[in-house]
């Protein structure tokens, strides 16, 4: 839940628009940025390179717990609308070669690594569960 004072993650906005119940976080990096984001929607760190990607250009494997960027394998790009899109990407895993979508995708489908208990968000955060139709609120 945001106070007045604080600026909202941009995607969470976004997604609140065509999501019926998406609650909105607040931004965790730096709120002069033109898409202010939460933690949900900003920094994983991809097992391979170290580097910090943000959620749409990074996946996770569930098997292998660890994160593949875009820059580190060769991703192939899924057409589909969903949310405020009309495509995302597939990434292979670095460690078993599946491939896997990223994390916007992986948020829709109630697969993202938040959502399904792989790991534990930093903050106090809401995480949307498309599933359940619910909300998970991190401790």
């Amino acid at each position: 839940m945001t106070s007045s004072r604080e600026v909202v993650c941009f995607y969470c906005s976004e997604y609140a628009k065509v999501v019926k119940d998406y609650q909105m976080n607040p931004s965790s990096n730096d709120r002069e940025t033109f898409t202010p984001r939460c933690v949900l929607h900003w920094k994983y760190e991809c097992g391979k390179c170290g580097d910090m990607k943000h959620f749409n250009g990074i996946a996770w494997c569930s098997e292998c717990k660890t994160f593949t960027c875009l820059a580190c394998a060769e991703e192939r790009m899924v057409r589909k609308e969903f949310l405020v899109y009309d495509y995302h990407y597939e990434i292979p895993c670095d460690t078993c070669g599946r491939y896997h979508a990223a994390l916007d995708y992986a948020e829709y489908c109630g697969t993202h690594p938040f959502q399904n208990g792989d790991i534990q968000p930093e903050g106090d955060i809401s995480v949307w569960k498309p599933i359940s139709q619910g909300v998970i609120e991190s401790q």
